[in-house]
């Protein structure tokens, strides 16, 4: 459970010169498998990294694997060519080859395919629970039988992007046509709207059922995301408006800050009220909640991707933060 803090007028101000923190840079793991050009890191999980790279420097075919934190393994359900990788949770890992849909559990690859249905898609993983969309709608796969994910009146257009524990969230089309998020907590749908935006998808979900909305507003093509904690939508700080969520941390949205910190790029770790920010070498692209990984320039010009373990607060901040015991600790209601 995440633990807010509410300060007295005088703690405020202690609190505001702390808010934009910059962790020191921190050691990371270059990954780089052997005759590899343009490494990138996709997706992270349980000290599992999905990756892909190109085999001749500026190749056009992207080759994907998976890194165990000691050997690096290629994959490819089909043997016809290259895969493209979607999602990860530990040691399974789902995505799509030209032979259609599959889940791969290190050892063996399963196909996934809805019966009855066309073009199955999947779009997230939560240890054996697989979700995803088909031509009648959405579906979750529990390795062995299928079940409809969606009210019946959003038909073919319910799309589920994200599960973690009960929780799946994505995004649907009403009779008019315009698009909303919903999340399912295994019996009631919530739908999800943002104020004077008509085009936003479920970045990611939590076991509490907090949800991170993605979405485009205006003629901008940067996206903006905000949180909604089962209760509001809550709007990132300023200064981290600009930048890009990429899931969660228990109850905290990590991401990829807008502006550099002290010594590269920078990640973010903001939990509805406060945030922390660490250096990374290069855009974070991925999280698990433990580590981030993502893809940075070396010295010479090459992409090499990363992955890195996201920081904790230093414990001078949270010293500074009780600052004379003005701070008042309340549990974050559901």
């Amino acid at each position: 459970m995440n633990i807010r803090l509410q300060f007295t007028a005088t703690a405020v101000l202690v609190a505001s010169v702390c808010a934009l923190h910059a962790q020191p840079i921190l050691a990371y793991t270059t990954l780089c498998p052997p005759g590899a050009y343009d490494v990138e890191g996709l997706l992270v999980s349980g000290g599992n990294v999905v990756g892909a790279y190109n085999t001749e420097r500026g190749g056009e075919t992207m080759w994907p694997f998976i890194w165990s934190g000691t050997a690096y393994t290629a994959i490819d359900p089909g043997g016809n060519g290259p895969a493209t990788p979607v999602a990860l949770s530990g040691g399974n890992l789902v995505g799509v080859y030209s032979g259609g849909s599959f889940l791969w559990d290190g050892t063996h690859y399963a196909t996934i395919s809805v019966p009855g249905a066309t073009d199955t898609n999947v779009w997230a993983v939560d240890g054996s629970k697989v979700v995803g969309s088909c031509s009648t709608g959405g579906f979750l796969w529990d390795g062995a039988t299928y079940a409809a994910i969606g009210a019946p009146a959003w038909g073919a257009s319910t799309v589920p992007r994200c599960i973690s524990g009960n929780y799946v969230a994505g995004d649907y089309n009403d009779a008019s046509g315009a698009e909303h998020i919903f999340v399912w907590n295994g019996s009631t749908y919530t739908t999800l709207d943002v104020p004077g935006v008509s085009y936003a998808n479920a970045g990611a979900v939590n076991s509490s059922g907090e949800v991170i909305l993605c979405y485009y507003t205006g003629q901008s093509l940067s996206p903006s995301y905000s949180l909604w904690d089962g209760r509001d939508l809550v709007s990132p700080p300023n200064a981290l408006a600009g930048g890009r969520a990429v899931g969660f941390s228990g109850d905290s949205v990590v991401g990829c800050a807008p502006a550099p910190t002290s010594s590269g790029l920078g990640g973010f770790v903001w939990d509805g009220s406060s945030y922390t920010t660490f250096d990374v070498p290069g855009p974070v692209d991925c999280t698990d909640g433990v580590s981030v990984a993502g893809w940075y320039y070396d010295a010479s010009g090459d992409i090499e991707g990363y992955v890195e373990t996201i920081p904790t607060p230093e414990p001078a901040t949270l010293a500074l933060l009780a600052l004379g015991g003005l701070a008042a600790l309340r549990r974050r209601r559901r």
